[in-house]
């Protein structure tokens, strides 16, 4: 199978941004992708022509964070005005209106999360604090309902886990913190206690971004100090243990995500990479499978729900649109061999029909498939995880494989019914079977040969060549009658 180049393809370059485009949202199932910018604009932008739709302004500085309701027509964002703002959108989804504007942080408002069912907001600010909002049951406006603060520095990065029991929050003061949110009366503005139950320590200098997986107790953070790094949390996220640091950018990671359900991270820099991540199957190291280059240094990134697209946003004021879908399997999985991961694909087998990882994660486990259905040649936990050792071991069962697979069953029976070539062919010792089947009555005439083949082993002298020619002669004709039997069975 030839191997095309791994590259996943750009869909779109949308540039109608003036100045850096800060951050880049998807809806969660409209065709829309939202993204906001230094200019004091935030643009939507149609997914699939890849046209704008149109322009919202209102902020009296640059627009830093957004992100879409989970649910509801609303988009919430933040800016260096110290506000944040509530726009409805329209019922197709091509504008929207600012219908509340909120001012309670003190400074700039970096970052924004909506909790997975929607009725919260959290966000970040300059000012040290992240604050927790309250929704209306109409969207039409939020109240503050806890302030978290803890943080020496900006608070740079906010996120929900998917129970949005906790938040997690990145600073400048190179930690992140974990809250508790102890939800009561929904009527009542103190009616949520949030309470600092872990401080994640472990970067050398400011957290920029903090993501939690989707189903499993993992944290990804991203840093200043140009690496990412995996946290496993136990169940009260009061511990957070980190079991991988992701290195690889020569730039700071200002940007760290999740897929929804491939075991992949993304990352980008400001060394104008991503680099997506594959998880190893116990899910505590992740190694590089991907690098893709920009001509400037990307500030955000967020994969669509779905997960077959993500979008980054850049420094020159364009937000790019990427097809996931495209990466090719074969080339990501060879590296990851290469790589010394527990599970080793052998190259050239992959399905094609495989769109994602998420794809693939149903062939992990599986030793062998068919090759004639085009399925996929798996050494799952080799030996040990050091790569020569698994590339000894990968090398061998596609060796195998393809002595199996050279050789069609069928076709050898079916060339020559009676011919005595296949029982031949099974020993390289009876490449003279021509000349034996010329006069097979003549040597089952000879005299007494059970007890002369004996002696003329043993007595090779007198006429040496003509007994010892008699001897070999007998024993091949017993060959041949018992090939002859067993063939007849």
């Amino acid at each position: 199978m030839s191997s095309p180049i791994s590259k996943s393809p750009l869909l779109a370059s949308l540039a109608e941004h003036s100045d850096i485009v800060n951050s880049v949202a998807f809806h969660p199932s409209a065709p829309i992708l939202a993204t906001c910018s230094q200019d004091k604009h935030i643009i939507l932008w149609d997914t699939d022509s890849h046209k704008r739709l149109s322009t919202l302004s209102g902020h009296n500085g640059a627009v830093t964070c957004l992100a879409f309701h989970p649910i509801k027509r609303l988009l919430v964002s933040g800016g260096s005005d110290k506000t944040l703002k509530l726009w409805r959108l329209t019922s197709d989804g091509t504008k929207a209106t600012c219908v509340e504007t909120l001012e309670e942080h003190k400074e700039s408002v970096l970052s924004v999360a909506f909790d997975p069912t929607g009725d919260f907001v959290a966000t970040g600010s300059r000012d040290k604090t992240a604050k927790v909002w309250r929704l209306s049951s109409d969207g039409a406006t939020a109240t503050c309902v806890a302030t978290l603060a803890g943080h020496k520095e900006t608070v740079r990065s906010v996120a929900f886990d998917p129970t949005g029991r906790f938040v997690a929050t990145g600073s400048n003061d190179k930690t992140a913190k974990l809250w508790l949110l102890d939800r009561k009366s929904k009527g009542k503005a103190d009616g949520i206690t949030a309470t600092c139950v872990s401080t994640v320590e472990g970067h050398e200098n400011w957290v920029l971004s903090v993501a939690f997986h989707p189903s499993a107790p993992y944290l990804v953070t991203g840093s200043y100090d140009k690496t990412a790094k995996l946290w496993l949390l136990n169940e009260d996220c009061s511990v957070a243990t980190c079991v991988s640091t992701l290195q690889g950018h020569s730039g700071s990671v200002r940007s760290v995500a999740f897929h929804p359900s491939a075991p992949v991270i993304f990352s980008c820099s400001g060394d104008k990479s991503i680099k997506i991540w594959h998880m190893a199957p116990d899910q505590m190291s992740a190694s590089c499978i991907e690098t893709l280059m920009v001509k400037c240094g990307l500030t955000s990134l967020m994969v669509h729900p779905r997960g077959s697209f993500f979008a980054t946003g850049c420094e020159d004021g364009s937000a790019k649109l990427w097809d996931y879908s495209k990466l090719n399997i074969e080339i990501q999985f060879k590296n990851a061999r290469l790589r010394s991961l527990e599970d080793y694909v052998i190259e050239g087998l992959v399905p094609e029909h495989i769109n994602g990882l998420g794809g693939l994660s149903k062939y992990l486990g599986s030793r062998v498939a068919s090759k004639r259905v085009n399925g996929v040649m798996l050494l799952t936990k080799p030996i040990n995880s050091e790569t020569e050792s698994a590339r000894k071991n990968a090398s061998r069962l596609e060796t195998l494989w393809a002595q199996a697979a050279s050789v069609p069953a069928p076709r050898s029976r079916s060339h020559s019914p009676k011919s005595r070539s296949p029982s031949k062919s099974r020993s390289p010792s009876k490449s003279r079977s021509p000349s034996k089947s010329r006069s097979p009555k003549s040597r089952s005439t000879s005299r007494s040969p059970k007890s002369r083949s004996p002696n003329s082993d043993q007595h090779g002298s007198g006429s040496s060549g003509g007994k010892s020619r008699k001897s070999r002669k007998i024993r091949k004709s017993r060959k041949s009658r018992k090939s002859r039997k067993i063939r007849n069975i």
